[in-house]
């Protein structure tokens, strides 16, 4: 998962997490907190789907769960903390979550007197195989290519 964000509702600080797939993933118990259900893994057995949600791998595992996990409890929650948890989720946290800060970015490298474009998306750094065969050739014994299955 990537870094971290740790925005805060109503006081309560909460945990996300973008997987690489994309999808986002929240600390459970401070979203239990802010919804003021007591039993945080009653609640989650009761409400939530098993595949949405993810155990770490910490000496005390923490559960962290996903959008459609977050919005079941807070629809379930009789907590008045619940409507206006869901309309900052909607009016605040997801449009920042979305936005085209997050949105993957190029930039150019230079490299072996050539200039490479890069992409730096959720964290990582990506480059084209094209830009790569630009700096180290294309020698056969790069790519474990012998002769005979070379293409061209």
């Amino acid at each position: 998962m990537i870094s971290p964000l740790n925005p805060s509702f109503e006081d309560i600080r909460l945990t996300v997490q973008r997987a690489a797939d994309g999808r986002f993933w929240f600390a459970a118990q401070p979203v239990c907190q802010a919804l003021e259900l007591a039993d945080e893994h009653a609640a989650l057995l009761s409400h939530c789907r098993p595949e949405g949600i993810l155990f770490g791998n910490e000496e005390t595992p923490q559960a962290m769960i996903d959008l459609e996990n977050l919005l079941r409890l807070s629809l379930h929650s009789t907590s008045p903390r619940a409507e206006r948890l869901r309309e900052w989720l909607c009016q605040a946290l997801l449009p920042h979550l979305f936005s085209s800060a997050n949105l993957p970015s190029y930039r150019q490298l230079n490299a072996a007197d050539k200039r490479l474009r890069v992409l730096k998306w959720h964290d990582d750094w990506w480059m084209s195989v094209n830009d790569v065969m630009q700096v180290f050739g294309s020698r056969p014994e790069l790519l474990g290519l012998s002769d005979e299955h070379r293409c061209g």
